[in-house]
């Protein structure tokens, strides 16, 4: 396990290499290494080493990596930053905890999401949901509201066409509601 004292160079490290391939490996290997005791340690270190685009790069992929052993705390921390970075880095950490932990991040979502950032996070929990268990966010998106369905279809889809465009439209002939085929 890596501290987070070290956690926190070892980041900045990885991110202030001059090769974009070799600092994206090397951060990527990182979050190999991401612990509940060492996430504020790399989400710190990402905030104070790059900015604008290069935070758009990295932090969405650290938010899916701490979002997914730590939901409830990183997502408390990436809310905390506000403005359109939390927003995106808090549906990045829904994903990942919905991908390890979905009754838990369904949960969340149910007690602390508000009209006006609901569709958006749900949007993240059916994504999570969906790269682990395909058949399991199908199931949660039929169980929305008849309205809500077919807003999240894409999302499904998305994860079917990894195995083919003849699978995927197969697969979207099954479904009950033909709003969302």
């Amino acid at each position: 396990k890596i501290s987070p004292e070290k956690m926190t160079s070892a980041i900045q490290a990885a991110l202030r290499d001059s090769d974009p391939a070799r600092s994206m490996m090397n951060f990527a290997q990182l979050l190999k290494e991401l612990t509940p005791e060492n996430g504020a340690a790399a989400f710190k270190a990402v905030r104070e080493t790059v900015t604008g685009s290069e935070a758009m790069r990295y932090m969405p992929m650290l938010a899916y990596s701490w979002g997914a052993i730590d939901g409830e705390n990183a997502l408390k921390a990436l809310r905390d930053t506000g403005g359109r970075e939390g927003m995106f880095s808090s549906a990045a950490t829904l994903a990942g905890w919905a991908s390890a932990d979905p009754d838990a991040a369904k949960k969340w979502l149910t007690e602390n999401s508000s009209a006006e950032n609901a569709s958006f996070l749900n949007r993240a929990l059916v994504t999570g949901l969906a790269r682990n268990d395909l058949e399991a966010a199908t199931h949660y998106v039929m169980g929305l509201k008849d309205d809500e369905r077919a807003q999240y279809v894409d999302v499904l889809l998305e994860q079917k066409f990894k195995d083919g465009m003849p699978g995927a439209a197969e697969w979207a002939k099954t479904l009950s509601d033909s709003k969302m085929q």
